[in-house]
């Protein structure tokens, strides 16, 4: 019952979360970011880890994740974060500093990797190698929403601890 009642607030309780984050100033931006970031981050991830990948990060948890992976997932989300920064020029005033936005993407990416091995944690606990079948050749569903759920998380975290809307709570942190 208990695993039940997790579960659905790990699935069903995050929407208001979502909701939350999107009716703040400019939360569409900072939704949309997360989502490229965190695509970006683990795009990164998968290329450099098979391209690179030597050294294991946590394999009793996660087998095919590398070190190499994450500096993918960290790179990719930075040049997502690159390119937010000119593209926000036009639509949030005032812009973030490209330090800030590079290392917000940055952070993104590791907190998107850290809700994936969340995940992989909970599906080795309870003997799970697929959480799904809807999407062929991904373990289901979570396995695309996992990161998103970290750094959904992470967003509202620091907007409830530093301010009323993202932009503040970014600056300010």
């Amino acid at each position: 019952l208990l695993s039940f009642v997790f579960g659905l607030f790990y699935l069903v309780g995050l929407v208001p979360l979502m909701c939350e984050l999107r009716l703040q100033e400019n939360g569409l931006v900072w939704l949309f970011f997360m989502f490229l970031v965190t695509w970006a981050g683990d795009t990164g991830a998968y290329f450099a880890g098979r391209s690179f990948g030597k050294r294991k990060l946590f394999e009793r948890i996660s087998p095919n994740k590398t070190w190499a992976g994450m500096i993918g997932a960290v790179f990719g989300a930075s040049v997502v974060g690159l390119v937010a920064h000119f593209w926000a020029d036009a639509l949030i005033a005032p812009t973030l500093a490209l330090p800030i936005i590079l290392l917000l993407g940055a952070v993104l990416a590791v907190v998107a990797q850290l809700g994936d091995l969340f995940e992989s944690a909970l599906k080795r606990k309870y003997d799970l190698k697929d959480t799904g079948a809807i999407l062929p050749g991904h373990g289901g569903v979570l396995d695309r929403v996992d990161g998103l759920i970290g750094a959904l998380i992470f967003l509202h975290v620091i907007v409830l601890l530093r301010g009323p809307s993202p932009l503040e709570a970014i600056l300010v942190w």
